[in-house]
């Protein structure tokens, strides 16, 4: 009789973690794209790369007819500023929003750093200062999180 319960209840809970897992199935798509760019300091042009390293999960939900349909998507974005010449310049950024129907992100070199345009919105990182400029049109479309490495 005990194993009859011990039985049942391990088919009862791997009957839930199934259907859970069938409820909200998620797709995750990872890339990393390295850029090396220069900035000017003291009128010397400086090397420095960046690395962008890019999560993004889909939620997806099945229809009677079993086909996907793509709901929202969280994209992460881990982007390593590494200065070998001024290695206490080094930062890590963490940039996390919700993407929207097309993905424009550009990462667009200046003199002084970079700038990160994503749907309109604008962030201006300085070499040696991180993030200085923060262009929203939406303030809360961007959640910014910046460390030294």
């Amino acid at each position: 009789m005990r194993n009859i319960k011990i039985i049942t209840s391990l088919m009862f809970a791997f009957l839930v973690t199934q259907l859970s897992a069938q409820m909200t199935p998620k797709e995750t798509m990872n890339s990393v794209t390295i850029n090396t760019f220069n900035y000017i300091k003291d009128g010397v042009k400086r090397p420095y790369t960046v690395k962008v390293q890019a999560s993004r999960m889909y939620n997806t939900s099945l229809k009677k007819e079993k086909d996907y349909i793509n709901k929202s998507v969280r994209v992460s974005k881990l982007i390593t500023v590494k200065n070998d010449f001024e290695p206490m310049h080094s930062r890590i950024l963490s940039l996390k929003y919700n993407k929207q129907i097309i993905d424009d992100f550009e990462l667009i070199t200046n003199e002084h750093g970079f700038t990160i345009t994503v749907q309109g919105n604008k962030i201006q990182y300085i070499i040696g200062k991180g993030i200085t400029t923060i262009d929203n049109t939406n303030e809360d479309f961007f959640i910014i999180d910046e460390y030294d490495i």
